[in-house]
C-alpha cells in the first residue's frame, strides 16, 4: 500500500482520538462531567473534544439555514428573499463544488444557479443526517417541493418533485462562522427521473441524470467512499489476539498502523506517538468494538456517525476480565480520502463516554 507523505488529524485536546488519534494544538482537556465514575476518567481525558462547542454551533447554524429555504408566500419576492436568506450564510468568497467539473464557483455564480430553484419551487429542505465535527460538517437531505413554470429547460405546472442529495461543508473561523467551502452530491438520476423531456422514458432520463452526477459530483463515487469507510470499520475491530491486555493492544495498534498510519507524521510529528496513543486506548479498551451508524459520501471526502462499545481495564491487569466495566462512546467523523483509498486528513469529534452499568 502507497505511503502518505503526511496525515493531518484535528478534534482531540492534548492527545490522539479513537479514530485516527491525533493531537490538537494548544487544546485544554475538558473537565469530566460532574458524576462521571473515576473509571471513565482516564478515556475522557484520552478522548476530549476541543471542538464540543464548536460542533454545537455550528450544527446550530446549518439548521437554521435549512430553515431558510423553507418557502412562505409564492411568488417572485417572496422567492428573492429565500434566496437571500439561504446565501447570507455563506462567506462572500466562499468556494462552491458540484456545479462544473472538479471546479468552484463563486457565490454569485451559484446564486444565479439557485434563482431558477427558487422561483420555480417553494420546497421545504429537511436533513436526513448531519454529521458535524469541529469546523467541518456533512449532511444528507431531501426537499419536496411544488414546482411551478420553467426549471432546467423542463415546464412544470404545480407539479410535486422530489430532490435529495448530500453535502460537505468547511466553516470559516470567524465570528459568524459562515460557509467557506461546500462540496455538492447532488442525486441528478433522481431528479431527472422525475422531470423527462417530452418523448423521454423515466429510465431514460435516470441515466442522462446519472451521467451529469459522475461529470459534477468529483472522481470518487459514493460507493467507494462507503466501501474504504467500512474497510476502516472492519480494520478496527480486528480482535485476534487473546494474549494479555498488553499483547492485544500491540497487535491491533500494529494492524492499525498497517492499513492507515504507518510512516505517517502527525503535523510534524512522529507516526510514533499516533501508534503510542492507539496503544494507549486500546489498553483501557483491549476489547472495544466500532459500529458505524450514519454515512455521507461526497466528492473524495466520507462522513459517519459512530458507537464504541467495550470494557475498561486498569493498567496492572494482566487480561480483561469478566467483571470489567462495560463502556460506550460515540462521536462524528470526517476522513478525507486520496485516490487510493488513503486517509490524509481526518476531523473527529467524540462525546463523552458513558457506563453501561447502573
Amino acid at each position: 500500500m502507497q505511503r502518505r507523505d503526511s496525515l493531518k488529524i484535528l478534534g482531540i485536546a492534548g492527545a490522539a482520538s479513537l479514530l485516527f488519534p491525533g493531537l490538537a494544538q494548544g487544546a485544554q482537556v475538558s473537565a469530566v462531567a460532574s458524576g462521571s465514575s473515576k473509571l471513565l476518567q482516564p478515556l475522557a481525558a484520552l478522548t476530549a473534544s476541543p471542538w464540543r462547542a464548536l460542533s454545537q454551533a455550528n450544527r446550530r447554524r446549518l439548521y437554521a439555514m435549512q430553515t431558510a429555504t423553507h418557502g412562505g408566500q409564492r411568488g417572485r419576492a417572496d422567492a428573492l428573499r429565500r434566496l437571500d436568506r439561504y446565501f447570507s450564510f455563506f462567506a462572500p468568497d466562499a468556494k462552491l463544488y458540484g456545479y462544473t467539473e472538479l471546479s468552484a464557483v463563486s457565490v454569485s455564480q451559484a446564486k444565479g444557479s439557485y434563482e431558477a430553484l427558487f422561483l420555480a419551487s417553494d420546497g421545504m429542505l429537511v436533513s436526513d443526517e448531519m454529521i458535524v465535527a469541529g469546523p467541518m460538517a456533512a449532511q444528507r437531505y431531501h426537499v419536496l417541493s411544488r414546482f411551478d413554470g420553467a426549471f432546467f429547460g423542463r415546464q412544470f405546472n404545480d407539479d410535486f418533485i422530489a430532490l435529495r442529495g448530500q453535502d460537505i461543508f468547511e466553516m470559516d473561523a470567524g465570528s459568524a462562522a459562515r460557509i467557506a467551502k461546500r462540496w455538492a452530491n447532488h442525486d441528478h438520476a433522481y431528479r431527472v427521473s422525475q422531470m423527462p423531456a417530452p418523448g423521454q422514458t423515466p429510465q431514460a432520463a435516470a441515466a442522462e441524470g446519472a451521467k451529469l452526477a459522475q461529470w459534477l459530483n468529483g472522481p470518487l463515487d459514493e460507493a467507494r467512499i462507503y466501501d474504504w469507510i467500512d474497510r476502516f470499520q472492519t480494520t478496527f475491530n480486528d480482535l485476534r489476539g487473546v494474549g494479555s491486555v498488553a499483547s492485544l493492544a500491540q497487535d491491533r495498534t500494529g494492524t492499525l498502523a498497517a492499513h492507515f498510519i504507518a510512516g505517517c507524521p502527525l503535523d510534524g510529528g512522529a507516526a510514533a506517538t499516533v501508534e503510542a496513543h492507539l496503544r494507549r486506548w486500546f489498553v483501557l479498551m483491549p476489547d472495544v468494538t466500532l459500529v458505524i451508524e450514519g454515512r455521507v459520501g461526497v466528492a473524495n471526502f466520507g462522513a459517519f456517525r459512530w458507537r464504541a462499545t467495550g470494557r475498561l481495564a486498569t493498567e496492572g491487569d494482566a487480561r480483561l476480565g469478566v467483571d470489567s466495566v462495560a463502556v460506550t462512546q460515540t462521536g462524528e467523523t470526517i476522513f478525507r480520502f486520496t485516490s487510493e483509498g488513503l486517509v490524509d486528513h481526518v476531523w473527529t469529534h467524540h462525546h463523552a463516554p458513558a457506563s453501561l452499568q447502573n
